[in-house]
């Protein structure tokens, strides 16, 4: 197993874009990908529109009966100080605690994507419900 990882892993790639380029084609092949597999699906992504990715595999009802977390970097791996692998630690981790639905991972945080915004003054993501 790749870095002491005790699960199976599979790679797929859908495409490799700046999230702002990201469109409604792409994200219709990311919902396509997720309702063919059968497990629990960990998705990194660029953070501008990760919530809309979200949404978009929330509204097609592909999670539920499997848990879909989407994850990335505010601070990419080209950087020196990167949140990347911690974003995915938390992801690989929620994935072993949670049943169905979709959610984001950043910064040690797991939100329900219905109710999680980035916030247009730290570019943190934070919840907007007083749900979680």
């Amino acid at each position: 197993m790749p870095g002491g990882v005790a699960f199976k892993v599979e790679h797929a790639q859908v495409c490799k874009k700046d999230s702002q380029q990201i469109d409604d084609k792409d994200r219709a092949a990311i919902v396509e990908l997720v309702r063919n597999h059968d497990g629990h699906v960990l998705i990194t992504h660029g953070t501008d529109t990760m919530v809309e990715t979200g949404l978009a595999l929330k509204s097609a009802g592909v999670a539920q009966r499997r848990a879909v977390v989407i994850t990335g970097a505010l601070h990419p791996e080209t950087f020196k100080d990167t949140d990347a692998h911690f974003n995915i630690g938390t992801a690989v981790g929620a994935l072993n605690l949670l049943h169905s639905g979709v959610f984001i991972a950043m910064s040690g945080r797991i939100y329900d994507v219905s109710a999680v915004k980035r916030d247009p003054l730290t570019g943190q993501f934070v919840s907007s419900s007083s749900k979680l």
